[in-house]
């Protein structure tokens, strides 16, 4: 099985990001990167230069959290994916992506032994759509202001600033949206229609959730369900934070070692060198 990851990195750890990416590549696996800060994405560029597994994004070349930029950047990952496997006449069994200190914390073999259960379908996590609860609308509705902010996550000023602009703005001008919306957790396995579907259909996304409050969670769930013919199992195969959970509309943490434990997982975040040492160098290996 080969995969196409999908990788977003936001720190400047030299040691870590290759780590990671040679674990990946090891394995057989293909790595699409966007690197936030421009002085390490250069240093990988020159790391990297010879090895055809691995992709530095350019198109799109940083993303946060919590803003446009974050699945705006999934897709044009993959689109790139999806000009390699043209050019070179293959076919990804997979599209993975994997956010800010997420790594896998199993072996591949488990990982396809798992993925073979579900053939041809997409893998993801659906928490509830506008349909079962119209309250999902009225979110999507709100504008948000400043996310492309470094600080915007933590920073009560920045966010007191966003609710006020956008009290402000949504009086004069509100959003619509005639599709079903879907809240997902902002990672995925795709297949290849789904991928396919994804990248052909950007500006969907860039017109529909720009200036929408953690996109992420709402865009890729929407887009598949209204673009992709493949089937969805929907399961939970990420922990995160400390309890394992993902909390909607808020940061995510370093994970706890407890929860990862549980067979069902096969990735967590966030794990950082140099944050979360002993869960790392038990696990930044793992996967080949």
């Amino acid at each position: 099985m080969k995969i196409a990851y999908l990788i977003h990195y936001m720190k400047k750890n030299y040691d870590e990001i290759t780590e990671n990416l040679d674990t990946i590549l090891e394995a057989g696996d293909d790595c699409y990167v966007i690197v936030n800060d421009d002085d390490l994405r250069d240093e990988l560029m020159l790391a990297y230069g010879n090895e055809p597994s691995m992709h530095l994004v350019h198109k799109q070349e940083a993303a946060l959290p919590g803003d446009l930029s974050l699945p705006r950047g999934m897709i044009i990952s993959i689109a790139d994916a999806l000009e390699e496997e043209e050019e070179n006449g293959f076919k990804y069994d997979a599209f993975i992506n994997l956010t800010d200190g997420m790594i896998p914390i199993t072996k591949k073999k488990d990982l396809e032994d798992y993925l073979n259960k579900y053939p041809e379908q997409d893998i993801y996590y659906v928490e509830k759509t506008s349909e079962e609860d119209p309250e999902l609308m009225t979110r999507f509705e709100e504008y948000a202001f400043f996310t492309n902010s470094m600080d915007f996550q933590k920073s009560k000023i920045i966010q007191g600033m966003n609710k006020f602009t956008a009290g402000v703005i949504h009086n004069f001008k509100q959003k619509k949206l005639d599709d079903v919306l879907v809240l997902s957790y902002p990672w995925f396995v795709l297949r290849h229609e789904s991928a396919v579907a994804l990248a052909e259909n950007l500006a969907y996304c860039s017109n529909n959730f720009k200036m929408c409050m953690y996109p992420e969670e709402l865009a890729i769930a929407t887009m598949l369900k209204k673009f992709s013919p493949a089937t969805h199992h929907n399961e939970n195969i990420w922990r995160v934070n400390e309890d394992g959970i993902y909390k909607f509309k808020e940061p995510i943490v370093n994970v706890s070692r407890e929860v990862l434990n549980d067979k069902n997982a096969f990735f967590a975040a966030k794990i950082h060198s140099d944050e979360n040492f002993d869960i790392y160098q038990d696990y930044f290996d793992i996967y080949k």
